[in-house]
C-alpha cells in the first residue's frame, strides 16, 4: 500500500483538533495497510473508514494526500472482496481523486474499475462496454498530463485504446452513416438512418459527437423532404428516430437546441396526417418532446 507522507493541505482557518485528526487516521491508515498485506480486506476496510471518519470531522473541506489514500486504499479493499463491490470501490475512487488531485493513484484504480465494468458488459452481451472503455481511458489520460512518462498508464492508454478499436470494427460506429447521410449518398436512407440511430442509442461515447455532427439537424432535413412525403414507411422511420433522438438528448442534458427547434420538430410532425400524428402520440407517450409541447 502507499506510504503516503502524513500531510493534510491547511484549512481556510486552523483546527486545534486536526493534529490529533492526523495521528489518529495515520495509525488507523498503517493498522490498515497491516490487514491489507494479510489479505484480510473487510478488517482492512474498517481501519480505512476509522481514518477517513476521523479527518473529515475536522476538515473544512475533504481535502488532503492522507485522506486521498485512505479512500484509495480502501477502494483496493473494496476491489479485493470475495465478492468485489466495484461500486463502492468506484465511490472512493472518486473522492480520492477529489481530495488530492495530483495523486495519481485513485486515477489507475478508477482506470482498473472501469476496464473490469467493461470487460463483464462485452462478456454478457449488454450495452454501455465502450463507455466505460471510455471512462478507463479519461482516467488514464488525466495520469498522464500529470506524469507523461508514466509507463503504467501509457501501458493501460496502449491496451484499452487497443480494445475499442477492435470492439468498433465488430460493432461499427454511427459516424460512416452519418457521412453517407449528410452527403446525399446513402444506397438505402432508411437502413442507414437506422443504423446511426441505433448507434447513437446505445453508447454514450458518441452520443456528443453526434450532436455536434447535427444528427437532429440530419433527421428534421429528412423528416421535411418532400420528395418522401408519399412515402409513409420512410416518414414514420424519420420521425420516430428524430424523437428517439431527442428524448435521449434531453435526457442526457444535451440541451443545444432552442425551444424553436422544438417547435419546427412539433409542426413538422403534425403535418404529416395521419402518419406523423401516430408518431407524435408514441414520442408524447415516451417522453420525446420538449414539455411546452405536449
Amino acid at each position: 500500500m502507499h506510504a503516503s507522507s502524513t500531510q493534510v493541505r491547511s484549512q481556510s482557518e486552523p483546527n486545534p483538533n486536526l493534529n490529533a485528526a492526523v495521528l489518529i487516521a495515520t495509525e488507523a491508515k498503517s493498522a490498515g495497510n497491516a490487514l491489507f498485506e494479510a489479505n484480510s480486506f473487510p478488517g482492512a476496510i474498517v481501519e480505512y473508514t476509522k481514518g477517513i471518519n476521523e479527518l473529515l470531522s475536522v476538515l473544512q473541506h475533504p481535502i488532503g494526500n492522507l485522506l486521498s489514500v485512505l479512500y484509495t486504499n480502501r477502494a483496493a479493499c473494496f476491489m479485493g472482496l470475495s465478492t468485489p463491490q466495484l461500486d463502492r470501490a468506484l465511490e472512493d475512487c472518486k473522492a480520492g481523486h477529489i481530495a488530492d488531485p495530483e495523486y495519481v493513484k485513485p486515477l489507475y484504480r478508477q482506470s482498473l474499475i472501469y476496464e473490469k465494468l467493461a470487460g463483464q458488459k462485452l462478456a454478457a452481451h449488454a450495452d454501455g462496454f465502450m463507455d466505460d472503455y471510455n471512462e478507463a481511458l479519461t482516467a488514464l489520460k488525466y495520469i498522464l498530463r500529470i506524469d507523461a512518462k508514466n509507463r503504467t498508464a501509457l501501458a493501460g492508454a496502449s491496451r484499452i485504446r487497443e480494445i475499442m478499436q477492435t470492439q468498433e470494427k465488430v460493432m461499427g460506429t454511427p459516424f460512416p452513416y452519418l457521412d453517407s447521410l449528410a452527403a446525399g449518398k446513402s444506397s438505402n436512407i432508411l437502413l442507414d438512418l437506422r443504423k446511426a440511430v441505433g448507434l447513437f442509442l446505445k453508447t454514450k461515447l458518441y452520443r456528443g459527437q453526434c450532436v455536434e455532427q447535427r444528427l437532429p439537424n440530419l433527421l428534421f432535413r429528412l423528416l421535411n423532404d418532400e420528395t418522401k412525403h408519399e412515402d409513409e414507411k420512410f416518414m414514420v422511420g424519420v420521425a420516430s428516430g428524430l424523437t428517439s433522438v431527442m428524448r435521449v438528448i434531453r435526457e442526457d442534458g444535451l440541451r443545444l437546441y432552442p425551444l424553436s427547434f422544438f417547435h419546427r420538430l412539433n409542426g413538422a410532425a403534425a403535418g404529416h396526417v395521419p402518419r406523423a400524428r401516430a408518431v407524435q402520440r408514441e414520442a408524447r407517450r415516451a417522453g420525446g418532446l420538449h414539455p411546452s409541447l405536449r
